[in-house]
């Protein structure tokens, strides 16, 4: 009983902030080739609950942001026909607002399997989604997730980006890879 009152009063509210490293990419096929697109520009605006000894940090709330133009994908071309798939103009934000999180069973100490479920908003269709994440919390408050989600961009209202009078047409399917780091700092009120 008392571990359980010190984990209570050990976890205190804190903002996550994300570090330089972490990185959203976007995987996708086409006819002629591979290709895959990246930002490192991912806005966040998440509360957690510290954790303790006996519990891991726990994220209360979390809205991730994306801005479409932050999407590089070593081609100019291909970032302007991305954009216009996108809707960028007219929806400039890929949006993911967290619902619930769920502990799964089978991590190694001290890592974290979790079965995430929340909306995503692309290109101005929201669907929910669910995906397992790893997740990773030192003592120091330093935080990892990664994760991936496969998508059809049919789901979204998206046309698959295509070249050269349709020659070349990317497949409706990719993966958002993400790979998250940062760190919880205590709110000050």
């Amino acid at each position: 009983m008392l571990e359980l009152l010190a984990a209570l009063v050990l976890a205190t509210p804190a903002q996550l902030m994300l570090g330089a490293e972490t990185r959203l990419f976007i995987v996708g096929d086409s006819n002629v080739r591979r290709w895959s697109c990246d930002s490192g520009e991912v806005q966040l605006d998440a509360a957690v609950e510290t954790g303790s000894a006996l519990q891991p940090p726990w994220v209360q709330s979390m809205i991730i942001e994306v801005a479409v133009g932050s999407l590089r994908c070593g081609d100019p071309h291909m970032e302007d026909k991305l954009r216009e798939s996108l809707k960028a103009e007219q929806f400039p934000v890929i949006r993911y607002r967290l619902g619930e999180v769920k502990a799964l069973p089978g991590a190694p100490a001290g890592r974290y399997l979790l079965l995430v479920k929340g909306t995503l908003t692309v290109a101005g269709v929201t669907r929910g989604v669910q995906l397992q994440v790893r997740a990773s919390a030192t003592p120091e408050g330093k935080l990892r997730a990664t994760g991936s989600l496969p998508l059809l961009m049919s789901d979204f209202a998206v046309e698959p980006p295509s070249a050269f009078l349709g020659i070349v047409q990317s497949k409706n399917e990719i993966v958002v890879r993400f790979d998250f780091r940062g760190r919880a700092v205590a709110m000050t009120n």
